[in-house]
């Protein structure tokens, strides 16, 4: 959503992608534990044995709530760029335009990038605040690291950083 010329805000939630794997991951674990707690159960004869699959059906029912209400803001201005995930900060990270020395927008790779969504650490000092969309905001930092935040609008993102003179029109 673009507030402005000069702003840009937009809230993203994780890719449908990234709760699909991570869900099918979790079945299979579950199912797994089903199989060896049902084995250790019959062959002790202790139902007691069951109290670590329940354990484990709580979690995954709690990491995927968590996985589906979670969002992160975006907000590009005159200032700098914001980005917050929640229940991963407490403020967010805020990147002023005087640290960046480059600004591009490129298509993004989540898992072949940064293995996965979330708030990665990448190779070739990389930080990525990936969560959902196929463009990525990649700034270049005077330290030479890089951090690449996921974007849904990126017509919205391109027309704001025209504005703020960061990139040039294409």
């Amino acid at each position: 959503m673009q507030i402005s010329a000069m702003t840009f805000t937009e809230t993203q939630h994780l890719s449908r992608q990234a709760i699909r794997i991570s869900t099918w991951i979790m079945v299979g674990a579950t199912l797994f534990q089903l199989v060896l707690f049902t084995t250790l159960a019959v062959g002790m004869r202790d139902p007691d044995a069951f109290y670590p699959l329940g354990f484990t059906l709580a979690v995954m029912v709690g990491t995927t709530l968590l996985m589906r209400i979670a969002t992160m803001d975006v907000c590009v201005n005159a200032e700098g760029v914001h980005v917050k995930a929640r229940f991963f900060h407490r403020r967010g990270r805020f990147i002023p335009w005087s640290d960046v020395v480059a600004v591009r927008l490129r298509p993004l790779r989540a898992f072949s990038e940064f293995g996965g969504w979330g708030i990665r650490y990448g190779f070739s000092n990389t930080w990525g605040y990936i969560y959902d969309g196929t463009t990525a905001l990649e700034l270049t930092l005077a330290s030479k690291k890089k951090v690449v935040v996921s974007v849904v609008d990126d017509a919205a993102l391109r027309d704001t950083l025209v504005a703020l003179g960061r990139i040039e029109r294409v």
